[in-house]
This record gives C-alpha cells, structure tokens and sequence, in this order.
C-alpha cells in the first residue's frame, strides 16, 4: 500500500520517498552509515549520540525508546575517554544497519521546540529563519541556544499568544534524528544542519522566551525560599548537575544533601545515575504512579552507594521525583507517595544497570550454548531467540547459578520482540526444559515482581535439575 506524503513532505520537498517502507529490504552496510553519520554531526555533536528503538521493534514508543542505560550522562563520559568520531559512528553505525535509530542527546543551554502539525513546522521555519531545523513525520524540530542563566522545563502543549503550539524539549532529554526512521515510514531529515560551533545557534528570541515555562534557578534567588511558578502548583524540580553545570544548581543540591539524614556525597557519575533513574520512572499518565515508584526504588537499589542506605536518606530524591511526577499523577500528596516509597525499598531488589551490562555482554560475545539451543529448537538460526538464551546465560553467571528474574517485557525490549511474543519464547524454553521457572511472577505493592528461573547448562543431556538442587 503507498503512503501518502504528509504536507510538509509535499512543501519541503527534502525529506525523502514517503513511499519508502519502514525497515529497507537492503540494509546500508555499516560503513556507509558510519561515513553518513560523520557528515551529519561532526566532532562536536557525535558524543551526543545515543541508541533508539527501530520502528519496528515492538514495545512501547516504537522509534524512540532509548536503549542505552545511563544515556544522560553517556555524552559526558564519551568527552572524558576521548572516544572519536569514527569509533561513535561504527558502534551507531552497526546499530542502524541493524534498522535501529538514533537520538540527539541535548546538551545544556540547548532546547527543541518539537512541532506536530505541518502548519505550525512551516511557521516556526518563517519565525526562525537561521535556527537548525530537522524535519520529522508530521512536523519537525528546531534548535535554540538559551541565554547564560536560562532554564526550560520540558512541558507538552504549549502554547504561544500568537497561537503556535510545540512541546519544549530541553537539558536532560534527546529527540530521535537523522537517519533514523519513523514509524509511520517518514525519514528524519535535517533541512538546516547543526552548526560545529554551539556560539552559531540563534539564541532563542526574548518575545518567545518570555512566554515559556522555566525551572527554578537558584542564581536569581536572593531569598531563602524557593518560589513556585503561578502554571505549576508544586515546586519546580531541580537536576543533579554534572560537573558541568551552573556551580550555583551545583551549590543547591550540595546542601540538599548535607539537609538529609545520613545522605552520602555523591560523585558525578552517581549523580547522573540518579538523574536517569528519576527520569525512567516517570509516569505518563495517570494510574501509573504505584508501579513507578517501586520501579523508582529498584533503579535506586542498582546504584551501590545507594544500595544499603535507609528509605529516610533518600527522600530528597524522592521528593524530586514527586516534583517531576506530579502533571501526570491523580493522587498528589506527597504523604502518600512517600509511604509507598518506603515500603517498596524494602522490597525492591536492584536491577537496571546489572540488568544491561548482561545484555551488552550477550551481544558481544554471545555463550556458545545460545547457538545450540537455538539452533535445535529452531533448526536455523533465530537471532532474537539466540539474543534471548544468550541473556539468560550472562544471567547464569552474573547470578552464580542462583535463580535470576528474566521478565518478558525486559527480554522483549532487548531482542526487538514484543512482549507476547518474548513471553511464548520463554514458555518454549521453560516446556524443553532449558530454564525451570523456580518462582512465579507475583503482584506486589508498587507492581509486579518477575518470575525467576534457573538454567540448565547441560541441556540437552541433562532432562532436569538434580535431586540435590532446592
């Protein structure tokens, strides 16, 4: 069936065959992505680079889920180890041949006004003539440099007295941008290119500014409490920085911490770990609350300074959290989310970073069973299924052999299944007997706790665990 163009495809002219299908039938080789992904970016924005979901992948916000663990604070880390371009955009590179995307890390100072509709793209092209401008399925992106000092909120549905609407995309989140694809079969396509200087980008216009939602700055506070915005009736969240960030956010939550019972000092990358988790565990909506905080708990349990603290000492965080949350939450007093924290940290068990490091292993240097297994059950080679029973291995060994969880919608996210699918594939194994499953999945307050399983290394000569085994 043939696609029709949308209207601003038609108007610009730029952004490709909308007839292409979503996944091409001949995949680019990755050294041609490589080189695509050197002229678009350069040196100066390649460390902002950051793994997406392909359109087709399954699971939620096909496209656009991040999948790189820690991704807000990856930029920073790529900077420190030096890692060059060519090395960014072979590892990007075999990511997209694979027909996955790509999002830009959006670094400070910088914000997106993320356009929906065609007619409001095409205005926002005529208001900022100089300003680089992506063009997406619908709409498109444009990007502004902040004045020293200025902080955005990340809002949707904003709106301006001229009657413009666009979402704020700003420090601390990404877009998904050329090459990548769109679900609907739309490539992304910048029709200004980022500039290699940051000093190139247009500042944003003072009349638009003006009228945009912003974060509390503590520079510009004199007093010795925080002010609330009128369009906000909780206080506004502030980011644990990087060591980049202005030294007065950096002073705040210095002596936030120092405020809290038996709060450890947290070094940048800690501080960047909390920073993703609070951010992973948003909710979208509302009836997601409960579940968000224990999954807020776990993520939090995986950061080992962390780990062995009481509830109490982490309720800044969840405070901020709370702050973050509150749009998108129906029951808000923070009593209660603070009581459902407390109950969830003593239940949640840490997952998340182990969790990943597992996966990449597994993609890395997949366990020779995996290639059995799947080779058997399948009589050819399946690389989700191969994917999924080399992660099970990794899981093995991290796990020392003790049971360990492997819930279907986290399988499903790292093999490109969706979660149906992942959970038949699970019950295949578990039927030819290559995991037991020890414990079922179990609903407990804040969500669900996954079911575990042992694996059977000497499958297929082995039937089933010994006698010996609990």
């Amino acid at each position: 069936m043939v696609k029709q163009k949308t209207p601003v495809e038609a108007g610009a002219g730029t952004a490709g065959d909308a007839t292409s299908p979503i996944v091409p039938t001949a995949l680019p080789s990755v050294k041609t992505v490589a080189d695509k992904l050197e002229t678009l970016y350069g040196e100066r924005w390649f460390p902002q680079l950051i793994r997406t979901s392909g359109p087709e992948w399954g699971g939620q916000s096909p496209g656009k889920r991040a999948l790189d663990e820690g991704w807000q604070a990856l930029p920073r880390k790529r900077r420190s180890s030096r890692a060059g371009p060519r090395q960014v955009a072979f590892e990007l590179g075999q990511h997209l041949a694979r027909g996955g995307n790509v999002g830009l890390v959006l670094p400070e100072n910088v914000c997106v006004l993320d356009h929906d509709s065609p007619a409001s793209f095409q205005a926002a092209l005529t208001m900022f003539p100089d300003a680089p401008a992506q063009q997406s399925h619908n709409g498109g992106h444009t990007v502004h440099r902040l004045p020293k000092g200025a902080q955005l909120v990340n809002r949707t549905g904003v709106e301006l007295d001229d009657g413009s609407r666009f979402d704020i995309r700003a420090d601390g989140t990404y877009i998904v941008c050329e090459p990548s694809l769109h679900p609907g079969g739309t490539p992304y396509k910048w029709l200004r290119p980022l500039p290699q200087r940051m000093k190139q980008i247009p500042v944003l216009p003072p009349g638009v500014l003006n009228q945009l939602p912003k974060r509390y700055n503590p520079a510009a506070d004199t007093g010795t409490q925080r002010h609330n915005h009128s369009d906000n009736p909780c206080p506004a969240p502030i980011a644990l920085s990087s060591k980049d960030a202005p030294q007065g956010e950096i002073a705040c939550v210095t002596e936030s911490l120092r405020n809290c019972v038996s709060a450890p000092e947290l070094s940048p990358d800690e501080q960047a770990a909390v920073e993703a988790a609070i951010m992973a565990t948003l909710p979208s909506r509302n009836g997601q609350r409960h579940r968000c905080v224990y999954r807020l708990a776990c993520r939090l349990k995986a950061i080992e300074v962390l780990a062995s603290l009481q509830a109490d000492a982490l309720k800044h965080i969840v405070k901020r959290w709370h702050a973050q949350a509150y749009p998108n939450i129906s029951t808000k007093p923070f009593g209660e989310t603070w009581l459902d924290f407390r109950v969830a940290w003593g239940r949640a068990k840490a997952h998340g970073a182990n969790w990943q490091a597992c996966v990449d292993r597994a993609r890395r240097i997949p366990d020779p069973l995996a290639s059995l297994i799947s080779g058997i059950l399948c009589d050819r080679t399946s690389p989700p299924f191969e994917l999924m029973i080399a992660i099970a291995c990794e899981l093995d060994a991290f796990h020392k052999g003790k049971p360990f969880p492997f819930p279907c919608r986290k399988v499903g996210e790292a093999t490109g299944l969706d979660r149906d699918t992942a959970n038949k594939r699970i019950q295949l194994l578990t039927d030819e007997r290559v995991l037991f499953l020890v414990k079922e999945a179990s609903q407990i307050p804040g969500g669900f706790r996954a079911a575990e399983y042992k694996l059977n290394r000497n499958w297929p000569r082995e039937p089933g665990p010994s006698s010996s085994e609990d």
